[in-house]
């Protein structure tokens, strides 16, 4: 798609003066030969429209293991417990958690950005562990919704394996993916590959696998949460030190750093007391799932660092440039005209099947 609008390309313009020019107080970073970076390493296309998004949004917070886990804890704790639980965690973690993503990657939507931005302002090593962690509580999750089939099913159906109904659902998830247009395949099989041990639920209580996974799922999660709030503090830090001012922003978090610090806290006591449970009567596998993920983590970014030797990165050297320019230019070529009116227009150029097709995912 071509721009022609003469404003654009003034914008464009005086981004590219902008990277090129020194700026006071600001590490000047490294200019991108995008022509160069797409050759090697590929190039995402925005292909996600807004409703794609939302449903994604949705997706991912409701599941069968949701209600599952709701509803054994609402037997031992009561409605009113979980739902102080729930806000109390939502209000003061996972809201401020989000809003200091926003800040971030509005002005840096990079690929795999929060990861690149933990590399860039705190620590290459820690953007690989949280890389790392990320995928592994991903993958847990995974488990977590084929075992909770399984427990679901063997409700109902009680002299049936649970292992055929884990193999039912691994089955479905993985053809729903081949299908799919862009998926790349070796890593969906790759993950399906690791998901087999789901297949634990065959010789073992199924309710109590289901909250093994659970369990490291959690784990995963919310260290990846703390890593991601100690790159918002390494970036407010280097703003300051780099005199870089809010008005540049597209958007800024509120109250920061207090509520960044403030929800970090409670994540480290949430993980520190993830499996307060299993110490009387001392509980080994419960331990084991409880606490995994934190030598995970710590042992992936201890490797990292010292295979790769790398450095603490200093606020007034952390890198606000690197691709900016890049990103400016295709956000306003996807941004221009309206973020519906060009997905439209994409789908105007595939054929009447195609079309079908894209519209129904």
């Amino acid at each position: 798609m071509e721009i022609n609008n003469a404003g654009m390309e003034t914008k464009l313009n005086q981004t590219d003066e902008a990277q090129r020019a020194p700026r006071q107080g600001t590490s000047q970073g490294i200019l991108l030969d995008a022509d160069c970076i797409n050759s090697q390493y590929g190039h995402t296309d925005r292909g996600l429209s807004p409703r794609h998004v939302q449903l994604m949004a949705i997706g991912g917070a409701i599941g069968v293991g949701l209600f599952v886990g709701v509803g054994a804890v609402m037997t031992k704790t009561g409605p009113l417990s979980l739902l102080l639980g729930y806000s109390f965690c939502c209000l003061l973690f996972v809201w401020p958690t989000n809003l200091c993503l926003a800040e971030m990657c509005s002005y840096l939507p990079l690929n795999a950005s929060i990861f690149q931005l933990a590399s860039r302002f705190i620590d290459p090593a820690v953007g690989f562990a949280m890389g790392w962690t990320y995928l592994f509580a991903s993958v847990m999750l995974v488990c977590v919704e084929y075992s909770a089939v399984a427990t679901i099913m063997s409700y109902w159906l009680p002299d049936v394996n649970p292992a055929a109904w884990v193999a039912m659902s691994m089955a479905t998830c993985l053809l729903l993916n081949i299908v799919a247009s862009g998926i790349p395949i070796w890593c969906v099989l790759s993950v399906s590959l690791v998901t087999c041990i789901t297949f634990m639920v065959a010789s073992n209580d199924g309710v109590k696998v289901f909250f093994w996974f659970v369990d490291m799922t959690t784990g995963g999660l919310v260290f990846t949460y703390i890593l991601m709030l100690a790159t918002f503090l390494a970036w407010h830090r280097a703003r300051k030190a780099q005199g870089f001012p809010s008005s540049k922003l597209y958007y800024v978090a509120p109250l920061q750093p207090y509520t960044a610090m403030m929800a970090m806290s409670l994540g480290i006591l949430v993980l520190l007391t993830l499996g307060f449970d299993v110490f009387y009567p001392f509980d080994i596998r419960g331990f084991i799932t409880s606490y995994f993920c934190i030598p995970y983590t710590i042992v992936l970014f201890i490797g990292w660092k010292i295979a790769k030797k790398t450095s603490y990165i200093k606020p007034e050297d952390a890198d606000f440039v690197t691709g900016k320019k890049e990103i400016d230019a295709d956000c306003l070529r996807w941004e221009s005209g309206g973020i519906e009116e060009n997905w439209e227009e994409h789908l105007r150029g595939l054929t009447f099947w195609r079309r079908c097709w894209e519209r129904m995912w």
